[in-house]
């Protein structure tokens, strides 16, 4: 269904195009914009923040290229996400590019609505093409377009926009914030971390956060006389597998036990969480106490896998390490997010 239809570019001028990417916060925020306005434009003129009905939209620009302006999309994400540090909130906005239909021909306004007041309000006799509100894509503002909103959000509770869009362009200046818009296992850690703020129970939002740390994990492989070990009982397993024939259920279920054996030569998602997080400890002692966060790791981990495998956890020790978590995630993706632009 369509909510509103109104201008989605300036339509005139030399080319030029917007990286435009639509977001929206965690229940119970809103960006609060100066007077009622329903846009507000950073220091550096070239971001702008628009309030539409249903959700918020970001545009960076101008760029005198497509390819120059998909860059721009992906640091535009990239800032979204810092904010989302900065603020503490969760924030959603699409993962997927998408496209600005150009018409063949184009379209004369007709002077009916819910058309007829985009004629009245940009003095346009036609557009050129069309795109919907709620997809990130790159738009060429030199042309005539009509944007379609549809969908919905609720958002009740603020953030002062000029704090938001001081903070997107605060990372916008980051000296090489590419390294964050190429890093898909930081930014997932990013997205995933801060959308705890969108669970409405406790349970819900520990598996988000510890989740987070997971997604942060590289590979950590075993050592050399574990993974020599491992080898020779693949090989145990192969040797019996092959006894059977494919289409015998033994071989099937021998083929998944030699998957399994196989995976053990990657470490423990908790032992490999406790490495990442001590090595990280050790580049940003600013953290805090090592052996300390250490330990609170440890028993975070060991809640998630109790809470997980029973369906329960008492509820005291959960709250404790929901409580580090809400703390100390948000801060240690910052100071991985600013590496990651140094890099």
């Amino acid at each position: 269904m369509i909510f509103a239809v109104t201008p989605g570019s300036a339509g005139c001028g030399e080319e030029r195009y917007i990286s435009t990417l639509p977001f929206q916060l965690s229940p119970g925020v809103i960006l609060r914009l100066p007077d009622e306005s329903m846009q507000f434009t950073g220091a550096t003129g070239g971001l702008r923040i628009e309030r539409l009905r249903h959700q918020y939209i970001a545009s960076l620009g101008p760029y005198p290229s497509k390819d120059a302006a998909q860059i721009g999309l992906a640091d535009l994400r990239a800032a979204v996400l810092w904010c989302a540090i900065e603020f503490g909130v969760g924030v959603r906005y699409p993962a997927d590019t998408g496209a600005v239909t150009i018409f063949d021909e184009p379209i004369a306004i007709p002077d009916v609505e819910p058309m007829a007041h985009i004629g009245e309000i940009t003095k346009w006799k036609s557009t050129e093409g069309c795109y919907e509100a709620g997809v990130a894509l790159v738009r060429p503002d030199h042309k005539r377009l009509v944007r379609l909103e549809v969908g919905r959000a609720t958002v009740t509770a603020d953030i002062a926009v000029e704090h938001f869009i001081a903070k997107a362009e605060e990372a916008l200046a980051f000296e090489n914030l590419s390294g964050v818009a190429a890093s898909d296992k930081l930014k997932l850690a990013i997205e995933v971390a801060m959308s705890h703020r969108f669970e409405a129970s406790e349970n819900a939002e520990f598996i988000t956060l510890i989740t987070s740390l997971e997604a942060l994990l590289p590979e950590i492989h075993v050592s050399f006389t574990t993974s020599a070990a491992i080898a020779e009982a693949e090989k145990v397993v192969r040797d019996k597998r092959n006894a059977f024939s494919r289409a015998d259920p033994e071989w099937q279920e021998l083929e998944r036990l030699l998957g399994r054996v196989s995976k053990l030569k990657e470490d423990s998602i908790g032992e490999a969480i406790r490495s990442f997080i001590d090595a990280t400890l050790t580049r940003h002692p600013e953290l805090g106490d090592r052996a300390a966060i250490s330990k609170q790791v440890r028993n975070a981990y060991e809640a998630r896998s109790r809470l997980l495998h029973n369906g329960h956890h008492p509820h005291e020790l959960l709250s404790a390490s929901l409580n580090f978590l809400r703390n100390f995630v948000p801060r240690v993706l910052r100071c991985l997010f600013k590496e990651a632009t140094t890099s």
